[in-house]
């Protein structure tokens, strides 16, 4: 069985640039699995609707969202995210296995069997680096928590970084062009991997101005190069980065509203800079884990998952070892200059005071996110361990060890974070919105008036039995017309800031489960409808029935329309 899938994996080389796209899709599937039948997957942050709308504000992601709202002309919501998903899973496999493959990391045939013909399996690290970045718990944590975003940029890095280590390698114009369009597309679908991106840069552009530092007939051009491809980057990316350079827009609003609250309360998790640097160093200490919103992926298996960690960090060294051993001592410098940073970064105790000296890094109020280079980082030095094992293998003890190794090298990602195989063990599934949702939608449409729609309960995140877990509240993006909710996101220790004065006022009056006077109160505030869905702590909320302003419009079991007939 194994023989014939190796004979299966070496294909002709009329095939093989297709085999990674094929192999990695079979294993996003594996994945995703349950989660491609039609509905919607509803995660912490991740809140798809049957209608993706034109983005109201401008962001670094406001293209990707306008491409989003135009192929849902061709496609339903639900489709459209599982699209995403899939591409993201695909993206990130394929990405670091010709990062990999580029960086020349392989098995070499023996001699023994160089005679007869060459050894079918030199591509395995390769396939192990896609599958344990594709599989991993920091990629399942963030998804588990609707983070889609941040897993797209980090599909991403890969592609990127591929390009810069071409560029530098045989600088160019063509190349330099194709570093500035990775970089964009980066910072389209994730901003924060823009600081990702800039810590790979400052080491890898770094340690090639320190070579040609005596040589300036080969600096001056390449510093050239450089320049045009920063300008190529700040111009397709001036929507979003000029407004933010001079404190204005959307994003720069965001991050001054930033407090040290946000800052204790996203901080990475673990008993001091110790366990954070332990959390990190396994790709954890994300801060949702302490909400006990999923399943970690040790429960249950903590010996096996160490082992397996130790078994991970034997290959982590030993890539480095062999990387310097065989005089490439600069991907050494690259990369674990860049996860050095990285993981001090993630560690988060110096970020306070990055956040009071460099413009925008309060941005960064969640230090965690630098665990997606720390991932990309050690996973290149784990696919150059895994290649030098599988030789040692191959030479030492012929095929059987290496089919052994082999089994093993994949064994890795699915056990290590086995929870994230076939819908997220079960923690995620396909399901659609009420169809009370539908109707009320309707009942809002035929009112042409101008009015304004409050959602209950009042909360930012709140559970919904058709979601089966906590979710952030889908409600301004599912109805038609403009819907307020609260932006109170009662996480523990997160800082409440009103956006607006009539969400103040608002949070004074709901609930009023002893008031007689609501619809008044919230008619003077221009409040015609009130939307009251059953789920969460709705019990709180049943003096709307009683009010004499309120009037039921729609009912059903899972959701209520009011109509406040002391509207002004």
């Amino acid at each position: 069985m194994i023989r014939r899938i190796i004979e299966f994996m070496q294909l002709g080389k009329r095939y093989a640039r297709f085999l990674p796209w094929g192999i990695y899709s079979l294993l996003a599937l594996l994945i995703l699995g349950p989660l491609l039948q039609r509905g919607f997957v509803f995660a912490l942050d991740m809140v798809f609707t049957p209608t993706l709308r034109m983005p109201t504000a401008v962001t670094s992601s406001y293209i990707l969202r306008v491409l989003l709202h135009y192929l849902n002309f061709i496609f339903p919501g639900d489709v459209i995210e599982k699209i995403l998903l899939f591409a993201i899973l695909l993206l990130a496999g394929v990405g670091m296995h010709k990062l990999v493959q580029g960086l020349g990391v392989s098995v070499q045939g023996s001699r023994k069997s160089q005679k007869t013909r060459p050894f079918p399996l030199n591509a395995i690290p390769l396939y192990f680096a896609g599958a344990i970045y594709m599989i991993n718990p920091f990629t399942y944590e963030r998804l588990m928590a609707g983070q889609y975003n941040v897993i797209f940029g980090y599909a991403l890095l890969p592609w990127f970084t591929k390009a810069l280590l071409v560029f530098l390698q045989k600088p160019a114009l063509r190349q330099a062009v194709y570093v500035a369009v990775w970089a964009v597309a980066v910072s389209i679908v994730s901003i924060h991997a823009v600081g990702f991106m800039g810590i790979l840069v400052i080491f890898a552009g770094g340690l090639k101005v320190w070579q040609l530092r005596k040589d300036t007939k080969k600096l001056i051009p390449f510093l050239k190069l450089c320049g045009i491809s920063a300008v190529i980057f700040w111009v397709a990316s001036s929507y979003w980065l000029a407004p933010l350079a001079l404190g204005k827009g959307t994003t720069a609003d965001s991050i001054s509203n930033f407090t040290t609250s946000d800052q204790a309360a996203f901080t990475t998790t673990g008993s001091g800079w110790v366990g954070q640097l332990g959390n990190v160093l396994h790709l954890q200490g994300f801060w949702v884990e302490d909400q006990d919103t999923f399943t970690k992926p040790q429960a249950g298996m903590e010996v096996l998952w160490g082992m397996l960690t130790v078994l991970i960090w034997i290959l982590i060294i030993s890539g480095i070892v062999k990387f310097i051993w065989e005089g490439n001592k600069d991907y050494a410098i690259i990369f674990g200059g860049s996860a050095f940073v990285a993981t001090i970064l993630a560690i988060g105790t110096m970020n306070g005071w990055l956040a009071d000296n460099i413009p925008n890094f309060a941005g960064y109020r969640e230090p965690q996110k630098f665990v997606a280079l720390v991932a990309l980082c050690l996973i290149v030095f784990a696919a150059r361990g895994a290649a030098a094992v599988l030789q040692y293998c191959l030479e030492q003890g012929g095929k059987f060890f290496f089919y052994f190794a082999t089994i093993i090298l994949f064994a890795i990602p699915l056990i290590w974070t086995h929870n994230m195989l076939w819908g997220f063990g079960g923690q995620l599934f396909a399901t659609n919105y009420p169809a009370g949702w539908y109707a009320v939608n309707d009942k809002l449409d035929a009112d042409n008036s101008n009015y304004k729609t409050i959602f209950l309960p009042w909360h930012l995140y709140m559970g919904y039995i058709f979601a089966g877990h906590i979710i952030a509240n889908p409600a301004p993006q599912f109805f038609d017309k403009p819907v307020i909710i609260s932006d109170n996101p009662e996480f523990a220790g997160i800082a409440h800031a009103n956006s607006t004065p009539l969400k103040q006022k608002l949070d004074a009056i709901l609930p009023g489960n002893h008031d007689n006077e609501i619809g008044k109160k919230l008619g003077g505030l221009g409040i015609k409808y009130i939307i009251f869905d059953k789920d969460d702590d709705y019990l709180k909320y049943l003096n709307l029935y009683r009010q004499k302003d309120l009037k039921v419009v729609y009912n059903s079991d899972s959701i209520t329309l009011f109509e406040n007939k002391a509207f002004k």
